[in-house]
């Protein structure tokens, strides 16, 4: 695991040295890590595929769709390194947007590509960091014990129940 987190950590460094990054400017790095941690085949021999930007909800449209197959499992949505409102607490930042995710999706991570907070039916139940802004560079933590409930958090998106059939449509 340290591995992988190694070359992601690098990977957005070297974007963000540059001082010209957004908060989309990071995502394919992290479709990237997701690929490379995600379980091959799983039980039910279904695929597990991870959709950037995939069609928009009655919920809304957060950045990343995890998928079993052609049945959506977990989410993760996105937001600029250093955003200090992963939870969803500031009015003037994101939390309407927070709240109408964490009451429709069962599992979602809120993440800077740093942190990296997951709620579980509407409960925040693990949050990590898996590297800090220092200067100019993005440095990963020596925390075993963060990498490790990093791990957590990825396995639990992987392993997700299906999102529940709220409509017919």
């Amino acid at each position: 695991m340290k591995n992988i987190l190694e070359k992601y950590i690098k990977s957005i460094n070297s974007i963000f040295e540059t001082g010209e990054t957004t908060e989309h400017s990071f995502r394919g790095d992290l479709v990237t890590l997701l690929k490379d941690l995600r379980p091959k085949r799983i039980k039910n021999k279904q695929e597990i595929e991870i959709i950037n930007e995939a069609k928009r909800k009655t919920y809304g449209a957060p950045d990343l769709e995890i998928r079993k197959g052609d049945v959506i499992i977990s989410f993760i949505e996105t937001k600029d390194i250093d955003d200090k409102d992963l939870r969803g607490i500031n009015e003037k930042s994101h939390k309407e947007q927070f709240d109408r995710y964490k009451k429709a999706i069962d599992t979602i991570v809120f993440t800077d590509y740093l942190e990296f907070v997951l709620f579980e039916k509407g409960k925040e139940t693990i949050s990590v960091r898996i590297a800090r802004h220092v200067g100019n560079s993005i440095v990963l933590t020596e925390d075993e014990e963060q990498i490790a409930k990093f791990g957590e958090i990825i396995k639990r998106l992987f392993e997700a129940s299906p999102e529940p059939i709220r409509s017919a449509k």
